[in-house]
């Protein structure tokens, strides 16, 4: 049956554990209903900034890795060294720690050399830094945004989605933003371009539904995220040239009317 139950603090009321095991279990059971069908990946905030021109900062945010919900509260600073590799930031994941009074699951914030993501590692971006160059995120299009050499690309940043993990919101937003910039004539396109202005996650099988829908040719199966952004900015360049607005690219279905 479902319930709803609080405890009430009043005076000369006796202080009861199962009180404090109410108030201490419910935002954790909250969150873990809410996020129980999502894949691992971030599932809010954790947002990369830079200062200092060379220095990343990681915003307050929550991240799933094998259901298991981590929760980050204060805005963290990673310094970054002009290697001019690539290197790319993960969140390392630790083993629990089963302390006397509680078990503990802790993260930390790598900057990794090697170009290897582990198995209990989560990708929050990559880049390589030149001497002398400043380290940017102000990208100037969608296209930009999978530029590595002093740029922060978080294309391949996994975003828990029902079922696997999908593209960053910022990803999805800054291509409803070039899209807007058109006349947009068909309703899948018009929709799916809403969609991405409300700046909220989409579902991986969404994404791949409208670019097989325009990119008629795209690889068949799961696609990558590097592909999925690819495709976007495919679409983008075709709308750009003005051609198939109807929403169909070369190699989709044609029609001719005949007067």
């Amino acid at each position: 049956m479902f319930i709803e139950s609080y405890p009430k603090f009043e005076r000369d009321m006796i202080l009861k554990a199962e009180m404090l095991e109410n108030i201490k279990n419910y935002p954790r059971n909250l969150v873990h209903l809410l996020y129980q069908k999502y894949s691992d990946g971030i599932l809010c905030g954790t947002g990369i900034q830079i200062v200092e021109d060379k220095n990343i900062v990681v915003e307050p945010g929550l991240v799933k890795y094998k259901g298991i919900i981590y929760y980050h509260t204060t805005k963290e600073i990673i310094p970054c060294e002009p290697l001019g590799i690539e290197q790319i930031l993960v969140v390392h994941f630790e083993e629990q720690a089963d302390n006397i009074n509680d078990i503990t699951y802790t993260t930390q914030f790598l900057l990794k050399k090697d170009g290897k993501v582990e198995e209990n590692e989560m990708e929050l971006c990559r880049f390589i830094l030149k001497e002398g160059a400043v380290l940017r995120k102000d990208y100037q299009d969608l296209r930009d945004m999978a530029t590595l050499h002093n740029t922060v690309n978080i294309i391949l940043t996994p975003f828990a989605g029902i079922g696997s993990a999908t593209l960053s919101p910022e990803i999805t937003y800054r291509f409803g933003q070039e899209m807007m910039k058109f006349k947009l004539t068909d309703a899948f396109d018009v929709s799916f371009v809403m969609h991405c202005m409300q700046q909220e996650t989409i579902q991986k099988e969404v994404i791949e539904q409208y670019v097989r829908c325009r990119v008629p040719n795209a690889e068949r199966g799961s696609l990558s995220q590097k592909q999925l952004h690819h495709y976007l900015t495919v679409i983008v360049d075709d709308t750009k040239r003005g051609g198939n607005r109807g929403g169909m690219m070369p190699g989709g279905t044609r029609r001719m009317l005949v007067d």
